[in-house]
């Protein structure tokens, strides 16, 4: 479950909704594996503080201290961007968002393809080794990690799991995701700050987002004391 519209994703969110009688969205979902990830897998006794990055159509931050969700990264959405040679000095009206979501990065790539494109195409574009493809995703990566740079200055949060359909470009834009990351962290934080894709298996990170979602549904729209 990784921000993609497949079949698997839809009907496993239609049957999680179903069961709960709540409405259960892909995003949500992959939000509650990535805490799966942490909660149900090696670190049930020790929780630690991250943050789930959504990389889709637009960009979603989710921040997971002690082990629980605690709400939408503050300001992530908003950072401006203007770091050379990749952005403008005039950039001040740029967001995250307005570069670094899908939708976003598929506008830039069929303004250089001349033509309506997917991401699915782009993906098979750079595997084929297109110069202009790499090149888009080297910048993508290279903004990408600059943000998040500024984001674990701003929140000390020194893991962060990222998912979505962005990800499927992973092994193109991450190698500057990293390079921006390193050369704008903040001195306290640097060889700290982790950076992992959300897993695509379906056994702990599904335990854990199923546990997510009971543990919501019974003791935040019951009267059922948690202990």
């Amino acid at each position: 479950i990784d921000g993609n519209q497949d079949n698997d994703t839809l009907s496993l969110t239609e049957e999680l909704g179903r069961i709960l009688n709540l409405p259960v969205r892909a995003v949500g979902l992959a939000k509650a594996r990535a805490f799966g990830e942490h909660w149900f897998n090696d670190e049930y006794e020790k929780p630690k503080d991250f943050f789930y990055l959504h990389l889709d159509s637009r960009l979603e931050a989710e921040i997971y201290r002690g082990g629980q969700p605690g709400g939408s990264l503050p300001g992530f959405g908003a950072l401006c961007l203007s770091h050379r040679p990749y952005g403008s000095e005039n950039a001040t009206a740029d967001t995250a968002d307005s570069i670094l979501s899908g939708a976003a990065f598929l506008k830039k790539a069929e303004e250089k393809l001349g033509r309506a494109s997917s991401l699915s195409e782009i993906v098979t574009l750079a595997d084929n080794g297109d110069k202009t493809i790499l090149t888009l995703f080297e910048h993508y990566g290279y903004q990408l990690g600059c943000t998040l740079a500024l984001a674990v200055n701003l929140s000390s949060l020194t893991r962060i799991i990222v998912g979505g359909s962005m990800s499927a470009g992973w092994a193109y834009f991450s190698p500057a995701l990293l390079q921006g990351l390193a050369g704008h962290l903040h001195q306290r934080y640097r060889d700290s700050v982790s950076v992992s894709l959300l897993r695509k298996d379906l056994d702990d990170g599904l335990m854990g987002a199923l546990a997510l979602a009971l543990d919501k549904w019974i003791y935040h729209t019951s009267l059922l004391p948690r202990d």
